[in-house]
């Protein structure tokens, strides 16, 4: 890595993402708690914990690749998608006002649907659309479904 030497071990490991990981029930058992812990944390703390993920995946000896060198993933796909789609108007529409059933459509799925098949990325952040004046939605809380 450029910016930080240190970080070198990690190319590899970013190389290796683009074709999926598969990491063994060892290192599974010692990044867990840290993902946990990471979702919640603030600050230097954040990225301590960062670094202990990273640190651990690098020196994984336990892991498998999930597609072939010459896979190559079509990105362009991802955006005709109903959830990026909905993504993308939460992006430019955050000064207006907007609610689930409003997402859901833009995604052509029920509310239910829509919320269940949100990508884990943004179940973390699903409780709150914006802090903005403009706009106070509420998003379900996927762990209270």
């Amino acid at each position: 890595m450029k910016v930080l030497a240190e970080l070198g071990p990690f190319d590899p490991v970013l190389e290796a993402s683009r074709r999926g990981v598969l990491f063994g029930a060892d290192t599974s058992r010692q990044v867990a708690p840290l993902m946990n812990e990471v979702q919640q944390a603030h600050g230097v703390r954040r990225i301590e914990l960062f670094m202990m993920i990273v640190g651990l995946l690098s020196r994984a000896q336990d892991s498998q690749l999930l597609a072939s060198p010459s896979y190559l993933p079509d990105p362009s796909g991802y955006m005709s998608a109903g959830i990026n789609k909905a993504l993308a108007y939460i992006r430019e529409n955050l000064t207006k006002s907007f609610d689930e059933a409003d997402l859901a459509a833009i995604a052509d799925q029920s509310t239910g649907a829509f919320f269940a098949r949100l990508p884990p990325p943004y179940r973390h952040v699903a409780g709150t659309i914006c802090e903005t004046p403009a706009h106070q939605s509420r998003l379900p809380d996927p762990d209270e479904r």
